[in-house]
């Protein structure tokens, strides 16, 4: 037993390193005009219709041109990776790139000569990436990619500011009053008793758990949208909300970036070293195992998002009590044998917080509320710390 306890510490548990921002060092920040990524590789569109691409964070640089496109209004990259440009003065034409700017696709979902085009604008939601709204129609167009869309009518509503989900369900304001349709826009019905007044930025969680910011404050909705709950958080001055492939949380304030692992719990400041004083560019981009952000002084960083460290435990081995935890952890670690051994806590960004000799109660009063994990040996297991 005393050799199998031994070599089980050779093979200890490794964490990676989650606590620093990397910058991609891209060649020419001053003339972005929109990045994005898909999957891991990195590009962006310039002003000057070129376009900078890399699948190694930075190291090297492709540099190329896109077709010359005149009368661009806007340009973004959708959630998944296409690179969409919208036209003016010619109603909703659009050009998207699946190809990192290299071709488009026409696409033009509606032109009116009458029709500006500076209303063409974006939803935040978890699945989709743009919207076009015609009040003089009583229509708008929806898209997660920027080539597939579906057009909705109301001949009794104008849409005003709308949220719309991942099932083209949507919530709508419409003078003081808001509206839902779950059934794609047959039917609409009034929100009487919804907990919110106004509609915010909206995500999704794989789950189907909405989050809405609305003023500062956070609402969420297990029911579709009929009802809202606000979330009771010690967060000031919030500007936006992410949330990644994981359904890890994200919170920005101006200089601030907070991410919660366990659904609005605890909340964790990931800040670090990224060089952030107002909100200029707000959005964080995903891949599985990556954020990517541009900070305030133009160039675009990226770090790795925790994914979970696996909880490889048996109850019968070791258990940790209480848990959540708020003062003294209780360790029951049963063996045979106890040979000298380490009780190592890291955080979730891999970091050693607490390293002792074995004993049966820690006092955890140093570590700020979140997730950590106790290891012995190649023994891991998850605890909350909840103030």
């Amino acid at each position: 037993m005393k050799n199998l306890f031994s070599l089980l510490l050779l093979f200890a548990i490794q964490f990676s390193a989650y606590a620093e921002w990397f910058n991609v060092n891209h060649p020419d920040t001053a003339n972005i005009e929109v990045f994005g990524n898909r999957g891991d590789t990195i590009f962006s569109f310039q002003k000057n219709y070129s376009n900078y691409l890399s699948t190694n964070f930075g190291i090297n640089w492709i540099n190329y041109n896109s077709p010359y496109i005149p009368f661009v209004n806007s340009s973004f990259v959708t959630r998944d990776g296409n690179l969409v440009i919208s036209l003016y003065p010619m109603g909703i034409i659009l050009k998207t790139s699946t190809d990192f700017g290299n071709t488009f696709i026409d696409k033009s979902i509606i032109s009116q000569p009458e029709y500006n085009s500076d209303d063409f604008s974006r939803i935040n939601s978890r699945y989709f990436g743009i919207s076009a709204t015609f009040d003089w129609a009583y229509a708008f167009y929806i898209s997660k990619n920027g080539i597939d869309f579906t057009s909705m009518y109301s001949e009794e509503h104008h849409f005003g500011r709308f949220i719309v989900f991942y099932d083209y369900n949507f919530i709508y304001k419409f003078n003081d009053s808001l509206f839902i349709t779950n059934d794609t826009n047959k039917t609409f019905s009034l929100l009487e008793n919804p907990g919110i007044s106004e509609l915010g930025l909206c995500e999704e969680n794989s789950k189907g758990k909405l989050y809405m910011l609305v003023h500062d404050t956070v609402f969420i909705s297990i029911d579709s949208g009929w009802t809202w709950q606000r979330m009771n958080l010690n967060l000031t001055g919030l500007g936006y909300l992410n949330i990644d492939y994981h359904d890890n949380f994200y919170l920005r304030t101006s200089n601030k970036i907070f991410c919660s692992y366990d659904d609005g719990v605890n909340w964790t400041d990931i800040t670090e070293n990224l060089p952030l004083t107002t909100c200029k560019y707000q959005e964080l981009r995903f891949s599985d195992t990556k954020i990517f952000v541009r900070a305030d002084d133009g160039n675009i960083y990226y770090r790795d998002i925790y994914t979970g460290v696996e909880d490889n435990s048996d109850e019968n081995i070791l258990t940790l009590y209480p848990n959540p935890v708020n003062s003294y952890l209780k360790i029951k670690f049963d063996v045979d044998e106890i040979y000298p051994a380490k009780i190592k806590i890291y955080s979730v960004f891999g970091e050693n917080v607490i390293e002792t000799d074995y004993k049966d109660k820690i006092d955890i009063g140093c570590l700020s509320p979140g997730i950590y994990f106790l290891r012995i040996g190649n023994v891991c297991k998850k605890f909350i710390v909840n103030r």
